[in-house]
């Protein structure tokens, strides 16, 4: 997918290319533009210093997803992953490693469209969208 990068700064257990077909069957399902998404694969560590000094949250967490888009005329954004934080919530909730993968990516670019999470509510809706989407996903992507 054109104007979408990924970087690691530390090794993963996944393909690589699965990051922009989930991202690619996203763009289609949602009907979405791409003017530029980076997705940052990083430690436990890195991922809790930037929740702690971007956002003032003092603890773990699997993904971070930054806005920098001021139109809806497509996505900007970037989004942080910790494989390692995915590994146990992976294991957590009996599903593998690719999957939860595919979750992450999945909700960072339901944030990136406008869906939140902080009220009941809000999360309901959007974690119905997400099962859906990544169960769709799944059925294409793992074989």
């Amino acid at each position: 997918m054109n104007n979408l990068t990924v970087n690691f700064s530390i090794p993963a257990d996944f393909r690589r290319d699965l990051i922009n077909k989930s991202a690619a069957l996203l763009k289609k399902e949602l009907n979405f533009k791409v003017n530029a998404l980076v997705f940052n694969f990083v430690s436990s560590e890195e991922i809790l210093k930037i929740n702690s000094e971007y956002l003032d949250h003092h603890y773990l967490t699997d993904i971070i997803t930054f806005n920098y888009g001021e139109t809806n005329s497509g996505l900007d954004g970037e989004i942080f992953i910790s494989p390692e934080e995915a590994r146990r919530n992976a294991a957590k909730y009996g599903n593998s490693i690719t999957e939860e993968i595919i979750r992450l990516v999945t909700h960072g670019i339901l944030h990136l469209l406008g869906y939140n999470d902080t009220s009941p509510r809000e999360k309901r809706i959007m974690k119905e969208l997400e099962d859906k989407l990544v169960k769709k996903q799944i059925s294409i992507l793992i074989k």
